[in-house]
């Protein structure tokens, strides 16, 4: 298996899938892994930055400190994912699913979280500024950090 990157040569794993794959601290700048499927992946500390993820799975992956910068992560599935320490910078999760996932001291800055879904997501984040959050949606197992009223952002509470 080759992932190609923009404007560079491509990267190659030998590997026929990426679910359960051991990736730690890998370079995955520029590059394309829309519809990739890493379920169960070890990325943590893999850096991200500029790279197309549309609808790829990421769901019970291990992302702690990923620099998630500047990607295009629309329709992605994040669900039961550990984010925590991670930066998702200048990014666009339009449609995203983050449902249980773990955003505990994550930094979100100047991202798009337009419909995403957050139910039973702990959103203990370290900072967050300039995000959208319209059409997003949580529920009663949502746990967010102290004095975060999420409607403010545009989020919506649904009811499970």
């Amino acid at each position: 298996m080759f992932i190609n990157r923009m404007y560079d040569e491509p990267i190659f794993i030998n590997a026929d899938s990426l679910v359960g794959m051991q990736l730690n601290s890998s370079d995955f700048h520029r590059c394309l892994l829309s519809r990739v499927d890493m379920t169960r992946a070890n990325l943590i500390n893999c850096d991200f930055r500029s790279a197309e993820l549309n609808e790829s799975k990421f769901d019970f992956a291990e992302m702690a400190e990923a620099k998630l910068i500047m990607v295009d992560a629309k329709g992605s599935s994040f669900q039961q994912t550990s984010l925590s320490h991670a930066l998702l910078l200048h990014s666009d999760f339009e449609g995203a699913n983050f449902a249980g996932a773990i955003l505990s001291n994550v930094i979100l800055k100047n991202s798009k979280f337009i419909a995403c879904n957050f139910c039973g997501a702990i959103m203990d984040y370290l900072e967050i500024e300039q995000c959208d959050f319209t059409y997003s949606i949580y529920d009663s197992k949502t746990i967010w950090k102290d004095g975060l009223t999420p409607e403010e952002y545009g989020l919506k509470k649904v009811m499970k």
